[in-house]
């Protein structure tokens, strides 16, 4: 809760003026029942009528003074929370722009969202209303009694004994439901992780017939939620009608004492202060019920800060050291320096990986499915940290450098294409929201999308749908290189990222792609023999190490696990057979040894 304050420090002098219009309202409404005490014993008791039209006068006026104070008071108050939700969804969405890629391994896409969505919306509802329903808790009881105990002290502390009571039991309320409160908040996080994965996979659910075993899933979701909802109901439901024994009782009391008074032989008190006494009472139980909804809302916003702040909290594994500096404009040598890398402690993905690439250098690497081929390549931007080791960039440890400028240098193609709503245009300069048309197209022709674009009728402002869903799989991959060339990287990651492409435009784009990699250092994973036989040397990886280094006719001599994929994958390609390399190199699986352009 202290945390959450610091968001309302920027709000104190409008803070500071809603509190003065809730006094001034809670001021008025203590009013209204002293005018009616006036018209009950001066107009009926003692028959004044010509005062009635004066007391009435002014209990309109009061009455429209609370209304003026309360509409200006709960503008300000929704306002604050308002402000206060906006700030606190945007620093959540800074701070998850700063999370490394292992948090999102650990998380939920559908839970973040929730964090976003419901939790935040929660807190504000708290903040928008604690302020005023506490400070009209607050005044209106202190104001009433004021006013109550100058008329007649012991009355005015009989009319306000429940009141212990009720803030006791709205209390045990609050220590019930804040559980309920947090159980409820996290079922909802599964369901909207359920719901999106559901959504998302609707083919795949489709295609297996597993829609029924969807719902079934949901509804047992629903069934807890529903579960937990029933039994808070039922703490409100017992709640509300003990808040109202207790306040019916307080008003007996001060009937029967009240009563005794007013009928004792020397009257020490009227019947319009008898009513103004109840009207009091009365008066006071809506702003604690009130306090019973702010204690609700309460529950709820703590449960949802909860999970904010421990989002917000989790540390990156990724992030500037203390002393990082910006990266030079890279040469682009790159070196793995006895590099070992597990995404979880004791599962090693990569093991002692040690190779160096000079700038320019196309390298390509191989091997089977789960040998770390992307985890390898993810290391020289950063998406994550070696576990050992070191990956150096000119000789510079990227660790030593800032992320933005590393980033900034390396430039990637992901195998799994991800393009947002909005134009085509907009999504070619995603990294370079001030590139200029013709540097769009630029890139766009070196990819071999530009044609393809050209044939919508409203070409470069053509809409994507979400996710890129009106694009075939090679038009969007097609873009994701455009979208990174523009960025003019000088190492350059192709993650597999022409295997949705048919054969004639891989072609075209190797071709195109020749130009582009003049100057840069290029990893390359790919599975296609033409991709593979181009690069400079080859790595080819068995369980987290380099088995084997070298050119596609140096590893073909060698007759080993190279061949092996090869001929299983491309025999269907095969061309004349290869003449005798000049030399070829095979490194023991346990440990590979630096190469370098010249000894390889």
């Amino acid at each position: 809760m202290r945390r959450l304050l610091r968001y309302l420090k920027p709000y104190w002098p409008l803070m500071g003026l809603a509190l003065v219009l809730i006094e001034l309202a809670a001021y008025a409404g203590a009013l209204e029942p002293l005018y009616t005490q006036q018209i009950i014993d001066a107009v009926i008791v003692h028959q004044q009528y010509d005062q009635l039209n004066a007391f009435v006068l002014l209990l309109i006026a009061t009455v429209v003074g609370i209304s003026l104070f309360t509409l200006v008071q709960q503008y300000i108050q929704a306002y604050i929370g308002q402000r206060v939700m906006a700030t606190l969804r945007l620093d959540l969405m800074a701070n998850l722009q700063r999370k490394s890629f292992a948090f999102y391994d650990r998380h939920a896409v559908g839970q973040i969202v929730s964090r976003m969505t419901v939790d935040v919306e929660t807190i504000g509802r708290l903040l928008g209303s604690l302020f005023e329903n506490v400070a009209t808790v607050v005044l209106g009881i202190a104001t009433s009694f004021v006013i109550m105990y100058g008329i007649h002290p012991t009355m005015a502390v009989l009319a306000l004994a429940p009141m212990p009571i009720i803030f006791i039991l709205t209390l045990r309320f609050s220590s019930k439901m804040f559980p309920l409160m947090r159980t409820q908040q996290e079922i909802l996080g599964v369901m909207d992780v359920d719901v999106q994965q559901n959504i998302f996979g609707m083919k795949v659910v489709r295609s297996f017939r597993q829609e029924d075993r969807a719902v079934a899933a949901f509804e047992q979701l629903g069934g807890q939620y529903l579960r937990n909802g029933i039994l808070s109901g039922k703490l409100r439901a017992q709640n509300m009608p003990l808040l109202a024994f207790v306040m019916t009782t307080g008003v007996a009391a001060i009937y029967l004492y009240g009563g005794s008074l007013i009928l004792a032989p020397a009257a020490a008190l009227t019947i319009g202060q008898l009513y103004m006494f109840t009207r009091y009472m009365t008066r006071l139980i809506f702003p604690l019920r009130q306090l019973s909804v702010t204690i609700s809302l309460y529950t709820n916003a703590m449960a949802g800060a909860e999970r904010i702040f421990g989002i917000m909290d989790e540390d990156s594994d990724v992030q500037d050291a203390p002393t990082a500096r910006p990266l030079p404009p890279a040469r682009g040598e790159v070196q793995f320096d006895h590099v070992s890398f597990a995404y979880l402690p004791g599962k090693p993905v990569l093991e002692d990986v040690t190779f160096t690439a000079a700038p320019g250098e196309v390298i390509a690497i191989l091997g089977a499915t789960g040998s770390g081929k992307s985890s390898l390549i993810y290391l020289i931007p950063r998406f994550y940290d070696v576990t050992q080791g070191r990956v150096l960039i000119d000789g510079q440890d990227v660790r030593s450098v800032t992320l933005h400028s590393l980033r900034r240098q390396v430039g990637v193609v992901l195998q799994e294409v991800l393009l947002f709503t909005g134009t085509i245009q907009d999504n070619i300069a995603f990294g370079n929201p001030d590139a200029t048309q013709d540097e769009v197209e630029a890139a766009a022709k070196l990819a071999k999308a530009h044609d393809f674009i050209m044939a919508f009728p409203q070409g470069y402002n053509t809409l994507v749908g979400e996710r890129g869903i009106t694009l075939s799989g090679g038009q969007k991959q097609r873009l994701a290189i455009a979208r990174t060339l523009l960025t003019d990287p000088r190492i350059l990651i192709l993650d597999d990222s022409l295997s949705f492409v048919d054969a004639k435009t891989e072609q075209d784009i190797q071709q195109a792609l020749k130009a582009v990699m003049q100057g840069r250092t290029t990893f390359v994973i790919a599975q296609r023999l033409s991709t593979i036989k181009n690069a400079h040397r080859i790595l080819v990886l068995e369980h987290g190490r380099i088995a084997e280094v070298g050119t596609h006719a140096e590893l073909m001599a060698l007759n080993r696990i190279y061949r092996q994929i090869y001929e299983t994958q491309f025999e269907a390609l095969l061309e004349a057979p290869l003449s005798p390399p000049e030399r070829a190199v095979l490194l023991p699986p346990i440990s590979a040894g630096s190469m370098s352009p010249e000894g390889s």
